[in-house]
C-alpha cells in the first residue's frame, strides 16, 4: 500500500454516523447530551412512523414496538445522535475504506488507473478505481495464476466496479451536478477562446476527488463510505472462495468436462448480473454440486430450425410446467428459463419445494395473516404460483409480463453520456428486448401463442402419466426420497418489493445518515403490521433487514425434510412450517386426479387463452360455454339486464346492481349478465386490453360491433385504423391487428351472446349504454330483436340523456323503450306496466323521462325546463336498497379470467353537483336535472357502504382501492356526519371519493380516519387564471396545498391539467414548465386535452368561445348517420382549434409551445414517481436548518447550517 500522505477521515464520527438504528441499540455507542438533539428525535420518529404507515400515525410505530419487545425510549435511542467511544476498536470496514482513500490520493498522480473497459463504461469509474485497486491487492495474494489467466481476474475486477457504482453513482452525479454547474456559471461569466473538451468538468471533478476531495465526500455521506468498503470486502471473501473451490474440483471438472483434452486455464470468467446473496455470492457461467457447490454445464440459448421444433419445445415446456408444479414450484421467472432448441431449461431450481410456514400448533402464534404479500396468498395451490405462465392484469395500462415462458427482463434506469459533462440518468427504460427464455425460429413464428394448444397436452399427458404412478411417487422410499436431502430457497415475499426497497436505499438522503438508511430499510416491516397481534412471521424481519441493509437478497432456505426454515447457516426455531416441503409434494402427488386436473386446466387456459388466435379463443369459448341455441340450466328470467363491452371488467356496473336489487324487491325475476367478462374471455385479455386502451377517445368498441349494428353502413375500416394509430402514442402495428381481429369476431359473440340471453326466455331485455357502449348495446339488442321479435327492448345509461336519448330512439327502431335520466325510480313500474301491456304501451302510462313505441307515431315530448328534452329525476329514499352484485360475482367464478381479475366495489352516496349548483364549471357536462345536488341521509350512506363491504369482500381479493364512490363530489355535509362514523368502524374498507380542491388539512384528516386512502382531486389546472377561465372557484396555491397535504398523509392523489381551453393563454403553460419542477416531490398527474362534452358551457353557449362545434370526426366511421343526427347522438364536440382533424384530438404531434413544455415536465415528474418519488422535507433543531432535497431540480440534496429554507414559487 503506497505510504502517502492524505487528509486524515474522522473514523470514530464516521462509523457513529453511519450506524443503524438497531447497532445504536446494541453496539458500544454513546449517546450525546445535547438538548438540540431533542428534534431530531422527535423528526427521525416522524419518519419511521410514515415508513410503517403511510399517514405518520404513531400507532404503526408503537405497535412496531410491541411486536419487537422495545419501549418508546429504546425507539428514541436507536434514532437519537450518538458517538463512537473512545478507544474502542473500529469495525473492520473502516481500514478497507482508509486504503481507498489513500490509493486515491496516489492514484491522482498515477497514469495507471486500473480496470477500466473503453467499451463498457461504468459511471464515475475514476473515482471507485480505488476500492478495486484493494481489492486486487488482496485477491493477487492468494490466486493461483497459472490456472486462472489474467483476463479472467480483469473481468471480476470489472464486476467489483461495476457493483460500486450501482450503489455509488447517484451520490457521485449529485456531487458532480454541482460542481459542474458551479463551473459552467464561472466560465459564462469569463469565457475562453476554444471549444472545451466534452469531458472537460468531469476531468476536474475526478482530478480533485482522488487529490483530497473523497475523505470529506465519505463524511458527508458515512453510509456509501461503508457500504463500499464492506462490498469490497464481500467481494474478496466471495471471488476467494469461487477461485479455491475451482481449484479444489479442478479434477473432476476435468475428468466432466474434458473429454480426455486438457480444459487449459481459465480463460474468462463471467459473473452474472444477479443481487448478490449469502456475504456477496452470485452465479457466476457455471454452476456446480459438489459438496455445498457443484458444477453444471452451461445452457445457452440456440434456435429452432423447424415448426416442429418449436412444437416440440413447447409440449416439452408443458411436461416442465406439470413437473414444476407438481413439485410445489414458484416464483420461475424470466431468468430462470433458457431456450435451448427445443429443449426448456430451468436452470434455477432453488425455488422448487417451496414450503407453507404457519403457526405449526404453537398456541401463542396468530393465524397466518393472509394481507402480507406472500406469493401463496393468490391461488396458492395453482400452477399460476410457479410463475412460468404470464399472469394479465385488467385494463388499458402498458404491462409487465417477468413469467418464465413469456416474460422479458426488465431494465433498470441508464446513464447515458457516461463520464462526460452531459452525464445523465435516464427514467425512462428502454423497452427490453427478447430473452433467452423465449424460443427462436429463422423465418417463422414460436411465438407461444401459436402452440397453447402443444403447450396444454405437455401438461396434460405429464399430469396423467405422475398420476398413473401416484401410489409409487408417494411411498416414503420412492423416487422422491432424495429431494429430503435437498436444500431450497423459501420464497417470501416478491423479489419486487425488495428491490424497490434498495432503490429507496441509495438515494443521497438515505446515505448521508445511518439513521435514515436504516429507517427506509423498516418498510419491511410494514407488511407485518396488518394483522392483531405479533406475527407469525416476525422472526423473519430480522434476517429480512440484515441482509437489505448490507445490499444483498434476503434468503431463506429449508431442508426438503425439515419443519424450520434456516438464514444465513442460522436455524429459525421460531418459524415452523405446516409440514415439510418433502411430505408436501407427496400429499400433492396423492391428490392428482382428473378432476384436479380439470380445476387446473382452467386456470391454466385463463393464462393461456390470451395468446390464442381469434378461431381457436371462439371455439374455445364456445366449447366451454355451450353452443347458440343449445338447450340452457339457465333458471327462467322475465327481465334480463346487459353489462356490454367496454365497460371495465374489474368493477360491477353500479346501474345494473342498483335496478336488480329494486327490481328483485318488488317481486321480479331479473337476472345480470356481464357481456362485458364474456367478451374478454371470447378475444382475450390482450385484445381486450387494447380495446380499452383506444375506446375512450376513438369509440374503438362502437367501431368494432359496427358491421353487427350497422351492416349496410359503407365504412372505410383502414381509415379509420389509420386515424387511431396516429392519434394514439404507442399504439404498434399488431394492436391495429387486433382492433381488425375482434372487429371480424363480434358477430360470432353478438350470436352467442344474444343465444345465451335468450335462453332465459325473458320478456324483457335491457341494457345499460355508458360512454364506451353505444354500439355495443345497439348491436346486441338487434340481433334480440331478430331472433325473439316479441322481447321488448329497453336502453338507458348516461348515452341516453336527454337529446341523445331522443336520438338513439328515432334513430333506431329495435330498441323500445329509451330511459332518460334517473332509471332507479321508475324502473319497476315501467317493466311491470310493459309486461302488462307490451309495446303498446299508451302515451298517458309513460314516465317523464321515457320513450316509447308510441312516441314514433305521436311526436316526442319536450321539456320546459334547460334540457331540450326531459329528464327522469330521483331522489333516493332511505329505503332504497344497496346495489346486488351477486351475478357479477357468480360470472367472475364461472369466466375463464376470473382468476386473472381483482375485482372492486362501487357505491353511491350523493347524486349531481352542489358546486355546480352555485357555479357549474365551462367544461363540466352534467345536465340541468343531472346537476341536482342529492345526497343520502348519514345513516343510508353508511349502511349501504357496510353492507357491500361485508357482503362481498369474502368474494375473492379486492383490489387496493376496496370501495370506490361515484359521488361527483363529495357532500360536504358529510364530514360531521358520515366520515366520523366511519372512522369509529373497528373494520372499514378502502374507500375512493371525488373532491374539490378547497379542502383544509382538518378534512384531509378526517377522510384518512375514515378510511379514505384514493382521492380525485378536482384540480384541472396550476395556473391562477386558467381556473377563473374555467369557473373552477379555486386557485392554484389550494391544489399545490391539498397535493402536499396528500403526501404527508400517504393519501394517494389523482388529477388533471387540462389544456386545449378556448380563449386559453399560451403563456401560462410555459410559465407553468418553468415552477412545475419545483412541486416534483408532490404527486403528479396527468395531462389531457379538453374534451368539448355536451351540456358543458362551451357546447352550448358555443358562439361566446367562438367554436363551431361539429361531431367527433371518427363517428362518421362508425354510424350510417348524416351529421346534423350525429349532433343529436355524440357526448363529444370538435372544432377547429380542437380539430377537425382527428389526428389532433388525443396526439402530442400539435401540442402548442407552452403545452409541449408542459407536457415533457410532466413526462419526466411521472417517470421520476416510477423510480424512487423525490423528497422535499426541512428539519428545524432551531439552530440549524437540513433541507432534504431530491427533486430532479434540486442543486443539492443537504442542507446549509443556519439557513433558512428556499421560497419556493409565490403563493405556493
Amino acid at each position: 500500500m503506497p505510504n502517502q500522505k492524505v487528509p486524515p477521515i474522522d473514523l470514530p464520527t464516521l462509523v457513529a454516523r453511519s450506524a443503524f438504528p438497531f447497532e445504536r441499540l446494541r453496539g458500544p455507542f454513546v449517546a450525546t447530551d445535547a438538548s438540540e438533539d431533542r428534534s431530531m428525535v422527535r423528526t427521525r420518529l416522524d419518519a419511521w412512523a410514515k415508513v410503517l404507515l403511510p399517514d405518520g400515525r404513531h400507532e404503526g410505530l408503537l405497535r412496531f414496538l410491541g411486536c419487537a419487545g422495545l419501549d418508546p425510549s429504546e425507539a428514541r435511542r436507536a434514532v437519537a445522535p450518538v458517538r463512537y467511544p473512545e478507544g474502542a476498536s473500529l469495525p473492520g470496514w473502516t481500514v478497507t475504506l482508509t486504503e481507498a482513500v489513500i490509493e486515491a490520493h496516489a492514484q491522482a498522480s498515477e497514469a495507471e488507473q486500473g480496470p477500466l473497459d473503453p467499451g463498457h463504461p461504468v459511471p464515475f469509474q475514476e473515482v471507485l478505481v480505488p476500492f478495486v485497486r484493494v481489492y486486487r491487492r488482496r485477491v493477487a495474494r492468494r490466486v493461483n495464476r497459472d490456472r486462472v489467466a489474467a483476463p479472467a481476474l480483469s473481468s471480476l475486477e470489472h464486476d467489483v466496479l461495476s457493483t460500486l457504482a450501482s450503489v455509488a453513482a447517484r451520490c457521485l452525479h449529485l456531487e458532480f451536478d454541482v460542481f459542474r454547474g458551479r463551473e459552467q456559471a464561472f466560465c459564462r461569466a469569463f469565457p475562453i477562446a476554444g471549444s472545451p473538451a466534452p469531458d472537460r468538468f468531469y476531468r476536474e471533478f475526478v482530478a480533485r476527488m482522488l487529490g483530497g476531495a473523497l475523505g470529506p465526500f465519505f463524511e458527508e455521506y458515512p453510509v456509501l463510505g461503508r457500504l463500499l468498503a464492506t462490498l469490497t470486502d464481500a467481494s474478496v471473501q466471495a471471488h476467494l472462495e469461487l477461485l479455491g473451490r475451482l481449484q479444489e474440483d479442478w479434477d473432476e471438472l476435468q475428468r466432466t468436462f474434458g473429454n480426455d483434452l486438457d480444459l487449459g486455464g481459465v480463460k474468462n470468467v463471467v459473473v452474472c448480473p444477479t443481487w448478490p446473496r449469502d456475504g456477496g455470492r452470485r452465479p457466476v457461467d457455471i454452476e456446480f454440486e459438489s459438496g455445498g457447490h457443484g458444477w453444471l454445464e452451461t445452457a445457452r440459448p440456440e434456435s429452432c430450425a423447424t415448426a416442429r421444433q418449436v412444437e416440440r419445445y413447447y409440449r416439452r415446456a408443458g411436461v416442465l410446467l406439470c413437473v414444476v408444479y407438481m413439485l410445489d414450484g414458484a416464483s420461475c421467472g424470466c431468468e430462470t428459463v433458457v431456450a435451448c432448441g427445443e429443449q426448456p431449461v430451468l436452470f434455477d431450481c432453488e425455488t422448487l419445494l417451496q414450503p407453507r410456514p404457519g403457526p405449526g400448533g404453537r398456541g401463542e402464534e396468530p393465524q397466518i395473516d393472509r394481507a402480507c404479500p406472500l406469493p401463496w396468498d393468490h391461488l396458492e395451490d395453482s400452477v399460476l404460483r410457479t410463475g412460468l405462465l404470464p399472469e394479465w392484469p385488467c385494463g388499458g395500462g402498458a404491462t409487465t409480463d417477468r413469467s418464465g415462458f413469456l416474460g422479458r427482463p426488465g431494465e433498470d434506469p441508464r446513464w447515458e453520456e457516461i463520464n462526460t459533462d452531459g452525464m445523465t440518468v435516464s427514467t425512462a427504460p428502454k423497452a427490453p428486448p427478447c430473452g433467452p427464455n423465449r424460443p427462436a425460429l429463422a423465418g417463422g413464428n414460436a411465438d407461444l401463442g401459436a402452440y397453447t394448444d402443444a403447450l396444454k397436452a405437455g401438461f396434460h399427458d405429464c399430469y396423467r402419466f405422475l398420476a398413473g404412478r401416484r401410489d409409487v411417487l408417494a411411498r416414503p422410499d420412492g423416487p422422491l426420497r432424495p429431494f429430503g436431502a435437498c436444500q431450497v430457497r423459501f420464497v417470501f415475499r416478491p423479489l419486487e418489493d425488495y428491490r424497490l426497497i434498495r432503490s429507496r436505499m441509495l438515494r443521497p438522503d438515505a446515505l448521508h445518515d445511518g439513521t435514515a438508511y436504516g429507517i427506509t430499510v423498516e418498510a419491511l416491516a410494514r407488511a407485518y403490521l396488518t394483522s392483531k397481534g405479533r406475527p407469525w412471521a416476525w422472526p423473519l424481519l430480522d434476517c429480512e433487514r440484515d441482509c437489505l441493509q448490507r445490499l444483498e437478497q434476503p434468503i431463506f432456505h429449508v431442508g426438503g425434510d425439515d419443519t424450520h426454515l434456516s438464514s444465513g447457516g442460522s436455524r429459525l426455531d421460531l418459524i415452523p412450517l405446516e409440514t415439510s416441503p418433502l411430505e408436501a409434494i407427496r400429499r400433492r402427488v396423492q391428490g392428482l386426479s382428473e378432476s384436479a386436473l380439470r380445476d387446473q386446466s382452467r386456470i391454466l387456459d385463463a393464462a393461456l387463452v390470451s395468446l390464442s388466435p381469434p378461431a381457436v379463443l371462439e371455439s374455445a369459448f364456445v366449447t366451454r360455454r355451450g353452443r347458440p341455441g343449445a338447450p340452457s340450466v339457465s333458471p327462467r328470467s322475465g327481465i334480463c339486464l346487459v353489462n356490454m363491452p367496454c365497460a371495465p371488467l374489474e368493477r360491477p356496473s353500479i346501474a345494473l346492481g342498483l335496478l336488480k336489487a329494486i327490481l328483485a324487491r318488488d317481486g321480479h325475476e331479473v337476472s345480470v349478465f356481464h357481456a362485458n367478462l364474456w367478451f374478454a374471455e371470447f378475444v382475450g385479455l390482450v385484445r381486450w386490453n387494447t380495446l380499452s386502451r383506444t375506446s375512450q377517445f376513438w369509440s374503438s368498441a362502437d367501431w368494432v360491433f359496427a358491421n353487427v349494428a350497422f351492416p349496410g353502413h359503407a365504412q372505410r375500416p383502414g381509415r379509420y385504423l389509420d386515424i387511431v394509430r396516429a392519434g394514439t402514442p404507442g399504439l404498434g402495428a399488431r394492436q391495429v391487428e387486433e382492433l381488425q381481429e375482434m372487429r371480424d369476431t363480434s358477430s360470432a359473440f353478438v350470436d352467442w351472446a344474444a343465444s345465451r340471453i335468450l335462453s332465459c326466455q325473458p320478456r324483457i331485455v335491457g341494457t345499460t349504454s355508458t360512454f364506451r357502449q353505444h354500439v355495443p348495446a345497439l348491436a346486441l339488442l338487434k340481433r334480440i330483436r331478430e331472433l325473439a321479435p316479441g322481447v321488448t327492448t329497453i336502453m338507458g345509461g348516461a348515452n341516453c340523456e336527454t337529446t341523445m336519448g331522443r336520438t338513439t330512439h328515432r334513430s333506431f327502431p329495435w330498441v323500445d323503450f329509451v330511459v332518460s335520466g334517473d332509471g332507479d325510480g321508475l324502473i319497476s313500474g315501467l317493466c311491470r306496466d310493459i309486461l302488462t301491456h307490451g309495446r303498446d304501451m299508451p302515451v298517458e302510462a309513460v314516465p317523464v323521462g321515457v320513450w316509447a313505441p308510441v312516441h314514433r307515431t305521436v311526436g316526442y315530448p319536450t321539456s320546459d325546463g334547460d334540457d331540450a328534452c326531459p329528464r327522469a329525476t330521483h331522489i333516493p329514499p332511505a329505503g332504497t336498497p344497496p346495489p346486488d352484485y351477486d351475478d357479477f360475482f357468480e360470472e367472475l367464478h364461472s369466466n375463464v379470467l376470473g382468476q386473472l381479475i381483482q375485482p372492486g366495489l362501487l357505491v353511491e352516496t350523493s347524486r349531481g353537483c352542489w358546486w355546480g349548483q352555485k357555479q357549474q364549471c365551462t367544461f363540466c357536462g352534467l345536465t340541468g336535472c343531472g346537476m341536482q345536488y342529492r345526497a343520502k341521509g348519514p345513516d343510508q350512506a353508511v349502511s349501504e357502504i357496510r353492507h357491500v363491504w361485508e357482503r362481498y369482500r369474502g368474494r375473492g381479493p379486492l383490489r387496493a382501492g376496496g370501495i370506490a364512490t361515484v359521488d361527483n363530489v363529495l357532500a360536504p355535509e358529510y364530514f360531521g356526519s358520515v366520515l366520523p362514523r366511519l372512522a369509529d368502524l373497528d373494520e372499514k374498507p378502502a374507500l375512493f371519493y371525488e373532491v374539490r380542491a378547497t379542502l383544509d388539512r382538518s378534512h384531509l384528516e378526517q377522510l384518512h380516519l375514515a378510511g379514505v386512502t384514493w382521492i380525485q382531486v378536482g384540480v384541472e389546472s396550476l395556473h391562477t387564471e386558467a381556473l377563473a377561465l374555467m369557473h373552477k372557484g379555486t386557485a392554484a396555491w389550494q391544489a399545490v396545498r391539498i397535493l402536499k397535504w396528500c403526501r404527508q398523509l400517504g393519501i394517494r392523489a389523482g388529477w388533471n391539467l387540462l389544456h386545449g381551453l378556448p380563449l386559453e393563454d399560451q403563456a401560462w403553460y410555459a410559465e407553468m414548465a418553468e415552477w412545475l419542477p419545483l412541486i416534483s416531490h408532490l404527486q403528479p398527474g396527468q395531462l389531457n386535452r379538453l374534451v368539448l362534452a355536451r351540456y358543458s358551457r362551451y357546447v352550448d353557449r358555443a358562439d361566446e368561445f367562438g367554436l363551431r362545434l361539429k361531431p367527433h370526426p371518427v363517428l362518421g366511421h362508425i354510424y350510417p348517420l348524416p351529421e346534423h343526427v350525429l349532433a343529436g347522438l355524440t357526448t363529444v364536440f370538435v372544432s377547429p382549434p380542437c380539430g377537425p382533424d382527428a389526428d389532433s384530438i388525443a396526439g402530442t404531434a400539435d401540442d402548442p409551445p407552452g403545452v409541449a413544455l408542459v407536457r415533457r415536465v410532466m413526462d419526466s415528474w411521472s417517470r421520476s414517481w416510477e423510480y424512487a418519488p423525490p423528497e422535499l422535507v426541512a428539519h428545524d433543531d432551531r439552530t440549524s436548518m437540513r433541507v432534504l432535497d431530491t427533486r430532479p431540480c434540486a442543486g443539492r440534496h443537504s442542507g446549509w447550517p443556519g439557513r433558512g429554507t428556499r421560497r419556493l414559487a409565490s403563493g405556493a
